[in-house]
């Protein structure tokens, strides 16, 4: 035979051999699910395993075993714990199919300390599979872990902020040197409760609420977590109480009726099981901040002309010890804020006393009115206007008023009012028209006519009251009944008015110009001022 042929077939065998020796490794997956079952004894035998609960990759040793066929795989038919079939959380179990060792993914501490694993074990060839119950076991030993606390019961204030116990683990296996990794932490921990997860000192703070309180531990190690229930027992003493009193200093307060504009102070709270050094109040949204202030003793103060919402508002407060702890304390009384209108009109105009005459500034029949008609000479006029069959009218009033602009101002001293509204009467003739179209009608309020005595209106010196286009004016005239248009309850803006002396400013004008006349008929104001508080 050639050299060459010979060196050919020599390449050609080693090839086969080195294919077969791969074959038992590259297809093993194909037998490990054989149906069928095989009485064979291979003499399979594995080293059995005993260890702690280590949260690492655990290996068997390489099992022995005789098999004449040269394809085969490993397989793991059954997984028992203390001799009954689990079938959750085996993932963590493999199985090499070519050695046979069996592989525990325990990194998530999955075994159970203090139980004993078995397996049965398949090896699968062409033929079947040869079944080997309880091949190999796996004994877990209970963790050596246990825990010394320096004091188990612990009675603690409210507002006490303080480490209470130390946790301390205890490594029980037999050399002492099985534990590592050590932290600790609570299990289900009550509010107000926490551990250091490195020393195992247990504290409290404030958020922990009065009664007892049973506080379990789990301490985590290279073995795996252990928990330890009620190692602690915290009894937790009342929370303080805060109670606020009328000036008689006795009876509890619960409510405060006062206006917009009235100063407030209560008196000092009553305060059981806390010694506050300060106090921060605590306002609803509803509220300004600044409006309503806590002073140190917990006296509550409202500042004078705030002008506080219309409504009821809840109070509440934070108070601070001299260690900087607070507590809270909320709805400790309301405010009631309210408008009274006073009983007595603060101005009462009727012009039914039968004068007449020009409403000249500086006049001296009605000295608390001025006509004013810019860029001449003033048209308003106390005016008595008779008609046979017919009521008498008695007001000030602008007869034809042209294409002019016409103002009548009355003077108010405001001293004490917090708040206006006035009512007035209106008349104007011929007809509909007249008011509603050809003229234009306004109401102001100021606090100097310096311009109109100049002869222009300025708008930023005057606060609309009711514009020109204000729906509450009249549309229809009442001229012929001599019945005046009542205009009731505006209220008067006063925010803009710096003084105690009011000035309001009845307009009438247009561009084009009609036959006829407009006369304010009455006009009266009722005011609220600020009343005292009233406690509930």
């Amino acid at each position: 035979m050639d050299i060459k042929n010979i060196k050919w077939i020599k390449v050609v065998f080693t090839f086969l051999i080195i294919g077969n020796l791969f074959s038992c490794v590259e297809d093993a997956d194909n037998y490990k699910d054989n149906p069928y079952i095989l009485n064979s004894d291979i003499g399979l035998q594995y080293e059995n395993m005993s260890t702690y609960s280590y949260q690492e990759l655990l290996k068997s040793e390489k099992p022995s075993f005789n098999i004449d066929k040269s394809q085969y795989a490993f397989s793991l038919l059954t997984i028992k714990k203390g001799g009954a079939t689990i079938t959750t959380g085996v993932s963590i179990f493999t199985i090499d199919p070519a050695t046979g060792v069996v592989t525990i993914d325990n990194k998530n501490a999955g075994l159970t300390p203090g139980e004993i694993y078995s397996f049965d074990i398949g090896i699968g060839n062409v033929n079947g599979i040869i079944r080997n119950n309880d091949a190999f076991s796996l004994e877990i030993y209970d963790t050596p872990l246990n825990y010394t606390i320096s004091n188990s019961t612990y009675d603690a204030k409210y507002l006490e902020v303080a480490d209470i116990a130390t946790v301390t683990y205890v490594d029980t296996s037999e050399n002492g040197d099985v534990l590592s990794d050590i932290t600790y932490s609570l299990s289900n921990p009550p509010a107000g409760f926490s551990i250091n997860s490195t020393t195992g000192v247990i504290s409290k703070n404030t958020d922990a609420t009065s009664g007892v309180h049973d506080i379990s531990v789990t301490i985590n190690s290279n073995i795996g977590p252990k928990t330890f229930s009620n190692v602690l027992k915290v009894t937790v003493g009342d929370a303080p109480s805060l109670t606020y009193v009328k000036a008689d200093n006795t009876t509890p307060l619960t409510n405060v009726v006062l206006s917009p504009w009235t100063a407030y102070a209560s008196s000092a709270p009553q305060m059981v099981g806390m010694n506050a050094v300060s106090y921060e109040i605590i306002l609803p949204e509803t509220l300004t901040a600044g409006s309503v202030i806590a002073n140190n003793d917990g006296t509550i103060t409202v500042l004078v002309d705030q002008n506080l919402p219309i409504g009821t508002h809840s109070l509440g407060v934070i108070a601070t010890n001299i260690a900087g702890i607070s507590a809270s304390f909320d709805n400790i009384f309301t405010l009631t804020v309210e408008t009274r209108w006073e009983t007595t009109d603060l101005f009462n105009d009727t012009f039914d006393d039968d004068l007449t005459g020009p409403i000249d500034p500086g006049n001296t029949l009605y000295p608390d009115f001025a006509g004013y008609t810019l860029g001449t000479i003033n048209s308003w006029n106390k005016a008595i206007i008779e008609k046979a069959g017919s009521p008498t009218i008695q007001g000030v009033r602008v007869q034809n008023p042209g294409t002019d602009h016409h103002y009548l101002v009355r003077t108010v001293d405001i001293t004490g009012v917090k708040a206006m509204k006035i009512s007035f009467g209106e008349q104007w003739g011929y007809n509909d028209k007249f008011a509603t179209e050809t003229y234009q009608r306004a109401l102001y309020a100021g606090e100097s006519t310096s311009d109109l005595e100049s002869g222009s209106f300025n708008p930023a010196s005057w606060t609309e009251i009711m514009g020109k286009t204000d729906t509450r004016w009249p549309g229809s005239s009442t001229w012929s009944s001599r019945i005046p248009n009542p205009i009731d309850n505006i209220a008067v803006d006063l925010s803009a008015i710096s003084g105690n002396t009011l000035k309001l400013a009845w307009y009438i004008g247009g561009d084009t110009a009609q036959n006829g006349q407009y006369a304010i008929d009455y006009c009266n104001a009722q005011v609220s001022v600020a009343f005292t508080a009233e406690e509930q």
